[in-house]
C-alpha cells in the first residue's frame, strides 16, 4: 500500500498535485480554445487533459 506523503503543514502532497496536472491541462485548454475560437470546448479538452496527465504521472511513481 503506497503511503500517504504529508508536508509540513499536514496536508497531503497528492492534493497538491492533481490541482496542478488539472491547473497545467486548463491553462492549455484555454489556449487550444482560444485558437480555435470556442473556449467551452476548449476548456472541456484541457480539463480531460490534465486528469489525463495527473494519471499518466501517478501510474510513473507508483
Amino acid at each position: 500500500m503506497k503511503e500517504q506523503q504529508l508536508n509540513p503543514n499536514g496536508v497531503k502532497k497528492e492534493r497538491y498535485s492533481m490541482g496542478l496536472c488539472i491547473g497545467i491541462g486548463l491553462v492549455l485548454g484555454a489556449g487550444i480554445g482560444v485558437a480555435i475560437d470556442n473556449i467551452g470546448a476548449g476548456m472541456g479538452s484541457g480539463l480531460m487533459l490534465g486528469i489525463a496527465i495527473h494519471e499518466y504521472h501517478k501510474g510513473e511513481s507508483a
